[in-house]
């Protein structure tokens, strides 16, 4: 098992703002799909959202993420992607982006034909609509990469995990590769 090393906010839009084009207009049409399905595999309540790594920035969250955050859709919603890092414990937030930069490094690296095939489950303690800090899962459903110039957005869906009442903190990541 490989051990995370946590990563600011600086060294993480270092490594993933670009000045590229990402070459997606339309992001919710982009990942519609797994929007729908999000719910079969939903372990409780949850909200979603868009990050494009690219730009930094949030473009588009669920209608429902302020029944689990603070903050409503349009709070979320173009502003930078540190905004969803300013939402998670600070004990957590520099594995979470650590985390992060590692999948997408390791989606990147592979053959398109094999990218959707990784899925990314993160555990971290994240704000609920009460500002109580709260365990949830965070998953990357699927992602875009522009392999052309290795720019990246990705459906990002956040599940409160309340219900399993952790004893103790969880590993914080997992990988999973469905082929």
């Amino acid at each position: 098992m490989q051990t995370l090393q946590p990563l600011t906010t600086e060294q993480f839009e270092k490594n993933a703002k670009s000045d590229k084009e990402l070459g997606i207009i339309n992001y919710e049409a982009f990942f519609e799909r797994q929007i729908k399905e999000a719910h079969n595999f939903a372990i409780g309540p949850y909200y979603w959202f868009i990050g494009d790594s690219a730009n930094m920035l949030i473009t588009t969250a669920s209608g429902n993420i302020n029944e689990l955050t603070p903050f409503a859709k349009s709070e979320w919603e173009n502003k930078s992607a540190f905004f969803f890092v300013e939402n998670i414990h600070t004990e957590d937030s520099p594995y979470v982006l650590s985390a992060i930069q590692f999948a997408t490094d390791k989606i990147v690296s592979l053959p398109v034909e094999r990218q959707q095939d990784v899925k990314i489950n993160i555990y971290a303690r994240m704000l609920n609509a009460e500002k109580i800090y709260r365990w949830v899962l965070i998953q990357m459903p699927s992602i875009y990469v522009n392999n052309a110039n290795l720019t990246t957005c990705g459906l990002m869906m956040v599940t409160d995990l309340t219900h399993f009442n952790f004893d103790r903190r969880p590993i914080l990541m997992t990988l999973v590769d469905i082929v």
